[in-house]
């Protein structure tokens, strides 16, 4: 038994789409549960355990929540721009509609006007960013909270007992109990048989000299 048989085992599994337990892996190539569970340790220390560490980085999670706050404050200073720029219009606004507006005024209306519009598509770019940034807190956060389950998977992965373990290693106890149990009858048996044996070979030799004596 070698990593590299387990190795293959486990690949297997995974391809099939089972978990790579001491008990799965211990069906297709056999083996002792202490030695399995040496073997598939290493195993999947070489192949996920990296995985296992990467899944979040401690300051991948930490920047993208910075990344937000960043985001979010830029959509509130476009915003406030924005606002700015509104309220400057709202103020000439007057003049404008009752036509007593000088021409700067109309010049500057409309030059807000176009401020405003582009505000707004810095706005709509400003608000989809800060989507995508939360969007990404929130995926990195889920990874993060899957990370102890997956420990615990594969820790139970390793456990010698497994998921049926326990009860595996007590029905095997209790198999071999029974065997020497068995054996034990059989040899029992045996020298009930052969006693029966002398036995009625004697009683058929008693039946013939008394069956000679009486002729």
């Amino acid at each position: 038994m070698d990593t590299g048989r387990v190795t293959s085992a486990v690949a297997m599994l995974r391809a099939q789409g089972r978990r790579p337990s001491v008990r799965n892996v211990r069906a297709l190539i056999g083996g002792s549960f202490r030695d399995l569970t040496r073997l598939l340790k290493e195993a999947i220390m070489m192949t996920e355990t990296p995985d296992m560490v990467t899944v979040v980085p401690r300051n991948t999670l930490d920047q993208a929540r910075q990344a937000v706050h960043d985001a979010e404050a830029h959509l509130h200073a476009v915003s406030q721009e924005r606002g700015r720029l509104r309220r400057a219009q709202l103020a000439l606004e007057p003049a404008i509609l009752s036509g007593a507006a000088t021409p700067a005024q109309r010049r500057t209306y409309h030059e807000l006007y176009d401020a405003i519009r582009q505000q707004d598509g810095l706005c709509q770019q400003a608000k989809a960013a800060l989507a995508g940034k939360q969007r990404e807190v929130r995926q990195l956060a889920t990874r993060a909270a899957e990370l102890p389950r997956m420990i615990a998977s594969y820790e139970a992965a390793l456990a010698p007992e497994g998921l049926y373990g326990h009860r595996i290693v007590e029905a095997e106890r209790r198999l071999a109990l029974f065997r020497r149990e068995y054996e034990a009858k059989a040899q029992e048996l045996a020298a009930l048989e052969g006693e029966l044996h002398a036995l009625t070979g004697e009683a058929r030799l008693e039946g013939l000299r008394r069956q000679w004596e009486r002729e």
